[in-house]
């Protein structure tokens, strides 16, 4: 009697959820796996008004970041890298912003994945210094989008996309 062994990897996420964090503006975006191709499903900005304290901003973010992961059910997350810019106090708020994304994910158990900026301009555009406006090019060209979203939007549909490259060679 002989066994065939069939060598398996792991299995490669059909839904990609980006996340691109920030205080008043957190930039959302699914894509799908059809096959070896991309296909866009969903979008937004999550605005948070700052009507209350930073504690009541933080707690409205998390209850939107939640709703989100229950509502489309991803396989996984990807957020950008955090970078410190040469102003502390807004450094200091898009590490709140970037930790509150990462608590829920990690609450929920999914795997997350996190990118720098120019990692993903050159993985899109083969440029890491692209401007945002390349980068929201390339990214509506891919995805088959037409109309105008939000660079928040886009940025998080830019991280998925990056992440479906990456796990179509090295997952």
């Amino acid at each position: 009697m002989s066994v065939l062994s069939i060598a398996m990897s792991k299995p490669r996420p059909q839904l990609i959820l980006g996340f691109d964090p920030g205080l008043d503006n957190t930039g959302f975006g699914l894509i799908r796996r059809a096959g070896t191709t991309p296909r866009y499903e969903a979008s937004g900005t999550i605005k948070v008004a700052k009507t209350g304290s930073l504690a009541e901003t933080l707690a409205e973010q998390w209850r939107c970041v939640a709703k989100l992961i229950q509502d489309y059910q991803p396989d996984c997350c990807v957020v950008e890298d955090v970078f410190v810019g040469p102003h502390p106090k807004a450094a200091l708020h898009l590490g709140m912003a970037h930790a509150i994304v990462l608590a829920h994910v990690g609450l929920m158990r999914l795997p997350v994945f996190t990118y720098a900026p120019t990692k993903v301009k050159k993985n899109i555009t083969a440029n890491g210094r692209a401007s945002k406006e390349r980068l929201a090019s390339m990214i509506r060209l891919r995805l088959g989008i037409r109309g105008v979203m939000s660079h928040h939007a886009t940025d998080a549909l830019g991280l998925a996309l990056c992440h479906f490259y990456a796990s179509e060679f090295f997952i």
